[in-house]
Parts: structure tokens; C-alpha cells; sequence
């Protein structure tokens, strides 16, 4: 299990009948990525102990030694990423009486990071390098995704791939720079004069190729203030990031020929019900989470948009659907059960961060799906 020391796969998954699956309803595996017959450490036995941690950490054993051969010029990195990811999975989840649900959302995040990493090395593969002069950089530029940035917290006033920022295009001239049809914020767009790059220390792991500056202004209220960090990954893609945390996406769509800006998006309508107010497809989408939880029914849990799941000690994780029907019942534990059961629909109430469930155990808000507002879990607190 020492992925930072061997790079060859000690273990395989094996995938058995369904009538030999556990209590989850999972496919096992037989050995974890290492023999659990030598397992000498509390956090090997604990592995051992748990047949759907052995699956996590064989899959972790393939997806690393994949990322070490692909790519190694990050070799280095990923090895050191792999090591203290080690040491803060076993520091956290070794302290819990029982470690599983910890172990769970370690490995998974970790496997979620490594599969993000291979994502963006497809992105930029085959573009042209980098480079750190902005004379490089002139041209226009097209927000294509918004997401959180290393910056984000919990509270911000930005949603991912927000309709108030996709498609704007940022046109950077040689003197000066300025957004054609956005922000600052979404009314009329400061004018960055005499914009420049100044290296910058990177907030995340970079891969190979990719440099990190920050963009300064010689004079603009906004820009000046707040001068703006951009991750350059290749000569035709970029990352800045803006406003509370968001992290806008940028293509390159000219270097400098005149195109139109894509047409503004507009925003979502205001929420159907009033600001306290919880309506009767909010009390009727809790009752149906309740219906589910009552029955133990996954499926109808993995059938959501992902799930957060809020742990201690850096294990939260956001479950897509098929980690939801593996690890239900890490999700769904008999405190949050509880809670959800005891809650009764004509007594909820919503408040800024949307509306809560028991004591917070969980927490549902409505998004805006592009054509009407749907309710969602936001979160599962354990």
C-alpha cells in the first residue's frame, strides 16, 4: 500500500456474483492492494476489515500507477501528492472508533483528484505551450465554465457554469483590457489600463507546462484593487479567477480579429416562493426523501444531482450516483436517518442558506435548472 515508494499494481479487483456481495449490495474485492494477510497497520487492518475500502484502495492502486506512467513529468509530484495524501488519511480516519465512513471519502477524494489531473492533461494536450508575457496573451477570450476556485468558501454568490458569466468574452489589447459584455459586476465593465503579468505563487498543484501569474493594471478601481490571479495552461487556455471565489474558464477565440461577443444569458427568475417560505414542492420533494430514507431505497438517493456529504477531519466528500449506491449507508447513517424521520414537512423553514432538516443534519435548496427550479440535497452533515 505504499504507492509512494512502489509504482507496480500489488493487487486486482475482482468482481464476484451478485449473490456474493455484502450488505451494501456491492461487488467486493477479494484482496485490497496488498496482502491482507501481512496487513501489520491499524490502517491496513481497517482496510481489510471492510471489503468496500479493499475495492477503494485497489482502484486507488490502478488510477495512481496509471498517473505515474502517463504522465512523468508530473511523476514527481503525483508521488508526493500520494504521500502526504497518506499520511492525512491515516492522521484523520485513525482517530474515529470506526474509520470506515473516513476512509471512504479519503479514498474517494483522492481518486476523484487523480481522475481530474488525467481530465486537464486531455484538455490541454496537442495545444500550444504557455507563456508568461502577456503580449502572449492579446486577443479575445470566451468564459466556456465557471466553478469554484482555490479561494471559494461556503458562502458565494456564484453558481457552477452561472448564466451570468458564461459566454462573456474578455478582449485583452496590448494598452488595455476589458470585458465586452460583462462584469464588474454585470453592469459596465472597468477598462484594466496597461495590463501586465507579474509571477505569481500557485494556490493548487500545477501540472507540467502550466505557469501561474497575477494580471495588474496601471490604473482601474476594480482591477486595481483586486488584481487578478490566471492559471495559463496552454497558449488558447486560461483560468481566472474573479468574484468570491469563482474561477472562470477561458478559451481563446481570436488573437486579434474583431468577433462579436456571444449573446448575454440571462440570469434565473426569482424563487417561486417568498424568503421564508418553504412551498408545497419543497414539502412534497422532503416527503419523498423521507418515503426513501424510511425504505433504505438507494436508488432513489443516487438518482439526485451529487450529493455533499460534510465529514470531520478533510473526509467530506460529494457523491456522484454510483458511489451513492456504494456507500449508502456511510451517507445515510443512523443520526441523519433519524433526523430526517423525526422532521416533520409543515415545519420546515428555509432561511439564506436554503432550508434545514433537524438540527442541520441536512440541508435541500432549490436551483435553477436552465428551464425551472428544482429542489436538491445541498448537503448531508454528519
Amino acid at each position: 500500500m505504499n504507492y509512494g515508494i512502489s509504482l507496480a499494481l500489488i493487487g486486482t479487483l475482482l468482481i464476484v456474483p451478485a449473490g456474493l456481495c455484502g450488505t451494501s449490495g456491492v461487488a467486493l474485492a477479494a484482496e485490497p492492494s496488498f496482502s491482507c494477510a501481512k496487513a501489520s497497520s491499524a490502517v491496513e487492518q481497517a482496510i481489510c476489515a471492510e471489503p468496500r475500502i479493499a475495492v477503494l484502495d485497489a482502484r486507488l492502486a490502478a488510477r495512481y500507477t496509471e498517473a505515474v506512467h502517463v504522465a512523468p513529468a508530473d511523476a514527481m509530484r503525483t508521488r508526493d501528492a500520494q504521500r502526504k495524501w497518506q499520511k492525512e488519511r491515516d492522521a484523520a480516519c485513525m482517530k474515529e472508533p470506526a474509520p470506515a465512513p473516513c476512509l471512504d471519502g479519503y479514498y474517494r477524494n483522492r481518486l476523484q483528484a487523480l481522475a481530474e489531473e488525467q481530465r486537464l492533461r486531455d484538455e490541454t494536450a496537442g495545444h500550444p505551450p504557455t507563456s508568461a508575457d502577456y503580449r502572449a496573451f492579446v486577443g479575445r477570450w470566451r468564459v466556456v465554465g465557471v466553478t469554484g476556485g482555490p479561494d471559494a468558501g461556503d458562502v458565494t454568490d456564484f453558481e457552477t457554469d452561472d448564466p451570468r458569466y458564461m459566454g462573456l468574452v474578455l478582449e485583452a489589447g496590448q494598452d488595455a483590457l476589458r470585458w465586452l459584455n460583462g462584469t464588474d459586476d454585470n453592469t459596465t465593465p472597468e477598462t484594466c489600463h496597461n495590463p501586465a503579468f507579474v509571477p505569481a505563487k500557485a494556490k493548487v498543484r500545477l501540472l507540467a507546462g502550466w505557469t501561474v501569474v497575477t494580471l495588474t493594471c496601471r490604473k482601474s478601481g476594480y482591477w486595481t484593487e483586486f488584481p487578478v490571479p490566471l492559471t495559463l495552461k496552454a497558449s488558447d487556455i486560461a483560468e481566472m479567477e474573479w468574484g468570491d471565489g469563482a474561477l472562470f474558464h477561458l478559451k481563446r477565440i481570436a488573437t486579434d480579429a474583431k468577433i462579436p461577443p456571444a449573446p448575454r444569458i440571462s440570469g434565473p427568475p426569482p424563487l417561486p416562493t417568498g424568503a421564508l417560505e418553504v412551498g408545497a414542492d419543497g414539502r412534497a420533494y422532503f416527503l419523498a426523501l423521507q418515503t426513501a430514507v424510511s425504505r433504505h431505497d438507494r436508488e432513489w438517493l443516487a438518482a439526485q444531482d451529487d450529493v455533499r456529504v460534510n465529514r470531520a477531519n478533510g473526509a467530506s466528500h460529494t457523491y456522484g450516483s454510483d458511489e451513492t449506491r456504494e456507500a449508502y449507508d456511510w451517507i445515510i447513517t443512523p443520526s441523519v436517518e433519524r433526523a430526517i424521520l423525526a422532521q416533520e414537512a409543515d415545519q420546515l423553514g428555509r432561511s439564506w442558506r436554503g432550508v434545514m432538516v433537524g438540527d442541520g443534519e441536512v440541508w435541500l435548496e432549490q436551483r435553477w435548472t436552465g428551464s425551472e427550479w428544482k429542489w436538491f440535497i445541498e448537503a448531508i452533515n454528519q
